[in-house]
């Protein structure tokens, strides 16, 4: 019994608590992905940290990177989301790109100093190259959304669902 108890201790350790979700239209995605373009991260969080949303999306880059798809780093130049939809198809068409990306990056802290607890979620919005939402995904933990873990878990988590899903739709 105590060795059961041990195990399932190690494994949620190696694990983490972290949670993962994605959805994507059906018949939505391009047949071939040939270039993802990854727009801007919005980082919602009390603590200023004018890197992180930067990290996230060269995190994002370098999984697919790994994948050996091309992706690109877009700035909007902080356009709202409306404003973004409707510049998406120039901007696929400039960069010649079938997905566009976008994040927002949520990090929340209770409790004091003694028992202060962070829950962080790292939405991927994803888009055709007409400007239209045909997926999003979400992922949660309980770790700070800065850490370098929770940017490269989140990022391949991400990624790894995402070319799974284009490849097995």
């Amino acid at each position: 019994m105590g060795r059961k108890i041990i195990i399932v201790c190690i494994l949620l350790l190696i694990t983490g608590c972290a949670e993962f979700d994605l959805y994507i239209k059906k018949g939505k995605t391009p047949v071939k992905l040939s270039k993802v373009l990854i727009g801007n991260f919005e980082f919602r969080n009390m603590a200023y940290d004018p890197y992180v949303s930067n990290e996230y999306r060269e995190a994002l880059k370098f999984e697919f990177f790994k994948r050996e798809v091309d992706a690109v780093l877009i700035s909007e130049n902080g356009d709202s989301s409306q404003e973004l939809t409707e510049k998406i198809p120039g901007i696929a068409a400039k960069y010649k790109g079938d997905i566009f990306i976008r994040g927002i990056i949520t990090q929340r802290e209770t409790g004091f100093l003694t028992d202060r607890e962070i829950h962080s979620s790292v939405n991927f919005i994803i888009y055709s190259s007409e400007g239209k939402q045909i997926g999003e995904s979400y992922y949660y933990t309980v770790e700070p959304a800065a850490d370098e873990s929770v940017k490269r878990a989140a990022s391949g988590k991400f990624v790894k669902e995402f070319l799974e899903h284009i490849i097995n739709r």
